[in-house]
């Protein structure tokens, strides 16, 4: 497990400085992991992220549906047993990707696990469309 934020930070500031693309990261159990490292991971990584785990990241929010939006690619996404999260930050963010995927021809999220998040009918609903 991370246990500090400054590898987050190199990280993105490395990603941003290279022509590789980084297209699978896995940050689960990353207790330092906020929204805003979230978002600067995100930003530097967006164009080529197609898989993502940020499972058990007790720090993240519902504000980290909001930067996710721009990883237009992003393809599989593990949220799951973030407490401070919910279903409901979970579904706005699936009901924004449809609506993106029926607009675009990028490739779309086909896959998120959202285990402790207390998943709902509503939520199953929004995923049919996917």
């Amino acid at each position: 497990a991370c246990r500090a934020r400054a590898p987050f930070l190199m990280l993105a500031q490395a990603q941003s400085n290279t022509s590789e693309t980084l297209s699978c990261l896995d940050l689960g159990s990353c207790l330092q992991l906020d929204d805003a490292a979230l978002a600067i991971i995100v930003d530097a990584c967006a164009p080529t992220l197609r898989r993502l785990n940020v499972r058990d990241c007790r720090k993240l929010t519902d504000a980290a549906f909001s930067s996710l939006q721009a990883a237009r690619v992003l393809e599989d996404i593990d949220v799951g047993g973030n407490f401070n999260m919910s279903i409901k930050g979970a579904t706005t963010y699936v009901s924004a990707s449809t609506k993106r995927k029926s607009t675009d021809d990028q490739r779309c999220l086909s896959g998120i696990a959202v285990g402790g998040l207390g998943c709902d009918d509503a939520f199953l609903q929004v995923l049919e469309q996917l």
